[in-house]
């Protein structure tokens, strides 16, 4: 059995209890699991990372975050 890989900074995630997509910025003393929005301001924490299915891992690259001012961002597909 294949376990699957626990979600962790830089990482787009899928938060299957708040029903959101973003990245995971942040992990605190191993409990807490910071997350900000695929696109514009904010934040939200989630205490079951188990409930984390990661999208696509920080090593596999692709579209950085959405910077601050959103459809501005160069080469940015998203349209944030």
């Amino acid at each position: 059995m294949t376990r699957e890989r626990k979600a962790w900074v830089g990482d787009l995630i899928h938060d299957e209890v708040a029903d959101r997509r973003g990245f995971v910025a942040d992990v605190r003393g191993g409990t807490v699991w910071v997350l900000r929005p695929e696109c514009g301001p904010g934040q939200w924490t989630s205490r079951q990372p188990e409930r984390l299915v990661v999208v696509k891992p920080r090593e596999e690259g692709g579209p950085q975050p959405c910077a601050r001012g959103g459809a501005e961002s160069a080469g940015n597909s998203q349209g944030c």
